[in-house]
């Protein structure tokens, strides 16, 4: 009996773990492969516009931000209502994966009524607004701020005079609106006797978000951004999903790819 060789079963059992027959293939996104597929969305053939649109989704998914660049140009060039019409298609799913990176900032917090603070080393008292549930996945979860935590500056912004912080026109709510989705905001943390900071990257500001359907009550008269309720995550995640889809936040973000043009 000839003796077992391992080795040649070990490279035997690779081959069967891993058959090239199983190795997905490579998908060709040259330009002349794209130019091909952009003459077929105004193709005569169903079939031929449905493959170039399949195509196309699966360079969406792959290369959005070469995607956008081609489709933007379709649009503002192409004289086919058809492929213009696809191209709006194909432009939406990028605009929902990039949701949350333009409008209103949002770091998802209900908060309670200010607080007047002294800090170490500061002669004057200054003014914060308690954390009184943070809702979840959020962006101020993900940046570590918890119930408790007493927000005492937005940006090294402190506010001095009492109502101030609290200000729908120029409280820390203001300045979270005002900041920006997308951007990162420093929030002044005062929790157990020390100051510490945490930097936050803002979300979108969903669209409605103030409508009492979304809100509950809470019992010692939190409020949200100046708001008066506490948003129940589930909703708020329908809410989000929502403005994803919604054609107001596909013209927004439309407008922003052509600032000093009009889509035709």
């Amino acid at each position: 009996m000839k003796p077992i060789d391992f080795l040649t079963l070990g490279c035997l059992a690779i081959w069967l773990l891993h058959p090239l027959s199983a190795q997905a293939p490579t998908v060709d996104f040259s330009e002349a492969t794209i130019a091909e597929h952009v003459q077929k969305l105004s193709a005569a053939d169903v079939g031929d516009r449905k493959s170039a649109m399949a195509f196309m989704e699966t360079w969406v998914a792959s290369e959005p931000d070469k995607a956008r660049q081609k489709f933007l140009s379709l649009l503002r060039d192409a004289n086919e209502p058809e492929v213009r019409e696809r191209c709006l298609k194909l432009l939406k799913r990028i605009a929902i994966r990039e949701y949350g990176k333009f409008g209103e900032g949002y770091v998802g917090i209900t908060m309670g009524l200010e607080e007047q603070i002294n800090l170490p080393g500061e002669d004057k008292p200054c003014f914060g607004i308690p954390v009184s549930w943070v809702t979840k996945d959020s962006p101020a979860e993900k940046g570590g701020i918890q119930p408790g935590d007493i927000i005492v500056s937005l940006d090294d912004i402190r506010w001095r005079q009492p109502m101030e912080i609290g200000d729908l026109g120029k409280g820390l709510s203001a300045k979270i609106r005002a900041k920006g989705a997308g951007n990162k905001a420093v929030f002044g943390i005062w929790k157990n006797e020390k100051l510490t900071s945490l930097e936050i990257e803002l979300s979108r500001r969903p669209a409605n978000l103030e409508n009492t359907a979304l809100m509950r009550l809470i019992p010692n008269g939190g409020i949200i951004n100046g708001g008066g309720f506490q948003v129940d995550p589930a909703e708020l995640a329908k809410l989000v999903e929502e403005d994803k889809s919604s054609d107001k936040y596909f013209a927004e973000w439309l407008e922003r790819q052509f600032p000093k043009e009009e889509v035709k």
